[in-house]
């Protein structure tokens, strides 16, 4: 009986995200391995969004079937990566994955949304709103494409997962 409770606890000791939802750690792993294998945000600009963009967007779409609670998990684990270029890359990362498997809207009054961090977001000088969908917009049969690379990051450190759950409260998860 003791060594049953030892290894369930080293299973939660060991495995911090798997007592939060259904996805394994193993399925986490994988999609922290694909993203580390595509090409990131930061990497993407005119030139070679053509390329470059589908690949990153080919490991991203499938979020779209995860249980949001699930990419949570993969948000937090990003989130935990600490020195340099790993983590400007989990930056960009979990940046795009907010934006795509949650229901932000294409744009908004950059007053009325708390910001997480620095990045440069577009403002529409029609309508005086800041394009806070960006780098993804929606297509007309409703799917979201990548349109544009990483601009800029002025600031402090970016709250990934902070922003995470605020947009998730504000806008829900994306259904489509």
């Amino acid at each position: 009986m003791n060594s049953a409770i030892f290894f369930i606890s080293s299973i939660l000791i060991f495995s911090p995200f798997i007592a939060e939802a259904g996805i394994s750690d193993a399925e986490i792993n994988e999609k922290v391995t694909q993203l580390n294998a595509a090409p990131y945000w930061g990497q993407i600009n005119d030139e070679n969004i053509s390329t470059l963009g589908p690949k990153l967007m080919r490991v991203i779409e499938p979020l779209k079937s995860w249980n949001i609670n699930d990419v949570r998990i993969l948000v937090k684990r990003l989130s935990m990566e600490t020195s340099g270029e790993e983590k400007w890359r989990a930056w960009n990362d979990i940046y795009i994955i907010n934006r795509y498997c949650i229901n932000v809207p294409q744009e908004a009054n950059i007053n009325s949304v708390k910001k997480f961090g620095a990045w440069y977001v577009p403002m529409n000088r029609g309508t005086g709103n800041y394009n806070i969908l960006y780098p993804l917009t929606m297509t007309l049969d409703g799917r979201l494409q990548l349109i544009g690379g990483s601009r800029l990051y002025n600031g402090s450190s970016y709250d990934g997962l902070g922003e995470f759950d605020y947009l998730l409260k504000i806008y829900g998860k994306r259904t489509n």
